[in-house]
């Protein structure tokens, strides 16, 4: 959706070389938009200033500790490629996007990546254990999880990094409550609408029964606007050693939406919605034809159910159970079950495939992203998709409905056809009316894929008026301190 000349495009080595750049940068008044596989959808890799490309040069593996479970990665290393070597040693880094195979542990970071499986790993923020980052002023800084003794010294520094823990103590404190009350709603896992102080409020000394202060979980979704990434230490899981999946056929969206609400209540760790448009879109593609296999009719919508765990005999319990309350419910006319790894992996296949089916359906069926991961508390899925339908209907238009319904977060791809000036008005018309949706339902606007350009004209309207200013604060003291 954007298209924008940048002034120039540079190629970091090093830690030294992004410290340079930084320093040019303020000599001469130019921008930096930090870059990796520039798989985001929102517009965050586009800028005219200077592209910092990371994924070049900057794509060393460090070290992986497998007492301790966590790796460290400069900012280019692709998430798949990380996942090879953890599995070495039976661990993986959780979040699962649908692009794992390109995207970069610096984007996921800057987008607070999750994925498929974000009902049991929830988001990148998460999962990051340290960072070490250039600030604004070219100086350089490692950002962590702090004790009491550790914060007390970090106020003492008389740097831009000092600065940052004393102004951002500050802000917390007087705005606490404006936070909590305008921010998303606590249950709601997949949150990324504007800066993370909800997150600093739950830490120690802010709260004061909090985990450590960590400055980490603000980065996390900040799309590089605040520091730019040259090392993280991320923490890894153990494999879990079996799967299975069950797969419900439904004749209606308002029934799939239904079982997603038991669904949950059995912990799986992912309960992802296909729907007919992209089920039809796999049936004229010859790799997907073959991922088809376990499709029985013509459903509306699908859930892939995974469960996962070391005991074969307690996942099947636990399948068993979900049929059982489906069958009680009526609400799927078909319960597939899948066990064997090989038939596991083509049915993940044809759901990482969605992504670029849709890309392809054509002028008459363009499916922009512009509100395709606002997320609401799962309880609140059928209800918000109601609604959502209704705004559907009143600009003449359908819907591609898909992805992560476990954690209440369907990417919802409305049909318009951005190549006309009616189609763009249109979308921004939508843009505003969801925006207020996302607010009465106390939602995120963006669950995954961060604000960027297309969602930042919005976030007044999600948090609020009052939100705003302490918003631009945040910027403001890690941009001069």
């Amino acid at each position: 959706m954007y298209q924008q000349l940048p002034t120039g495009v540079a190629f970091p080595k090093t830690e030294v070389d992004i410290v340079q750049l930084v320093r040019q940068a303020n000599l001469d008044g130019f921008t930096i938009t930090a870059r990796s596989a520039g798989t985001s959808l929102a517009g965050q890799t586009t800028g005219d200033g200077v592209i910092m490309d990371v994924s070049r040069f900057m794509t060393e593996l460090i070290e992986i500790n497998e007492e301790e479970q966590w790796a460290d990665v400069e900012p280019g290393v692709i998430r798949d490629t990380l996942n090879r070597e953890a599995a070495k040693h039976e661990l993986l880094f959780g979040p699962d996007t649908a692009t794992t195979n390109r995207c970069m542990i610096g984007g996921m970071i800057g987008n607070n990546s999750s994925g498929s499986f974000s009902i049991k790993y929830k988001s990148t923020r998460e999962h990051v254990l340290e960072m070490d980052v250039v600030l604004s002023d070219g100086s350089t800084a490692t950002f962590k999880p702090l004790s009491e003794e550790e914060l007390e010294d970090k106020l003492l520094h008389q740097t831009l990094e000092g600065d940052i823990y004393r102004q951002m103590l500050e802000l917390l404190n007087e705005h606490k409550e404006l936070i909590e009350k305008n921010y998303p709603h606590p249950e709601i896992i997949r949150r990324n609408t504007g800066y993370a102080l909800d997150k600093l409020c739950e830490m120690a000394p802010i709260n004061p029964d909090g985990r450590p202060f960590n400055l980490c979980e603000l980065l996390c979704g900040s799309e590089g606007t605040l520091a730019l990434t040259t090392r993280a230490r991320v923490n890894l899981e153990q494999l879990p050693t079996e799967r299975m999946l069950l797969i419900p056929h439904f004749r209606s969206l308002e029934d799939a939406m239904l079982a997603t609400v038991e669904a949950v209540k059995f912990k799986p760790s992912a309960v992802e919605l296909v729907d007919h448009v992209i089920l039809d879109a796999t049936k004229g593609n010859q790799t997907q034809v073959q991922n088809r296999f376990f499709i029985a009719g013509e459903p509306s919508h699908i859930l892939i159910i995974q469960f996962e765990g070391d005991n074969a005999g307690i996942l099947e319990k636990k399948i068993d159970r979900l049929k059982e309350r489906l069958r009680e419910k009526k609400l799927c006319y078909s319960y597939p079950t899948i066990k064997m790894e090989d038939d596991i992996q083509k049915v993940w296949e044809l759901r990482k495939a969605g992504l670029g089916l849709l890309m392809g359906l054509g002028k008459e069926s363009r499916t922009p992203a512009f509100c395709e991961d606002t997320a609401v508390r799962v309880k609140d899925l059928p209800a918000y998709i109601r609604d959502f339908k209704e705004i559907l209907e009143d600009h003449e238009t359908d819907c591609v409905f898909y992805a992560h319904a476990s954690v209440g977060e369907l990417h919802l791809r409305p049909m318009i056809d951005t190549t006309t000036e009616e189609g763009i008005e249109t979308m921004k018309t939508m843009a505003s009316e969801i925006a207020d949706l996302v607010r009465k339902y106390g939602g995120s606007l963006s669950g995954e894929h961060g604000d960027g350009r297309a969602r930042s004209p919005y976030i007044e309207q999600v948090l609020g008026e009052e939100l705003m200013p302490v918003l631009k604060e945040v910027k403001q003291i890690w941009e001069i301190g």
